[in-house]
């Protein structure tokens, strides 16, 4: 990969932030089957956490 421009550089930093998972091929073989349907990791990992996100607020309107 080229070496960023710094603009670039600048941007990602001030915008951005990078997490990454370390998950175990066996006891998290559901998540990483969930992950590998075809979608992009990112979005689809971006799809289940706002699923869970949009579930977790319904529950606390009902309450």
């Amino acid at each position: 990969m080229a070496t960023k421009y710094a603009a670039q550089a600048r941007y990602e930093a001030a915008h951005t932030t990078k997490i990454t998972l370390k998950l175990h091929n066996v006891n998290d073989a559901d998540i990483i089957s969930a992950l590998n349907n075809g979608t992009g990791k990112q979005t689809e990992a971006k799809r289940l956490i706002r699923l869970g996100l949009e579930a977790e607020a319904n529950r606390k309107n009902e309450a």
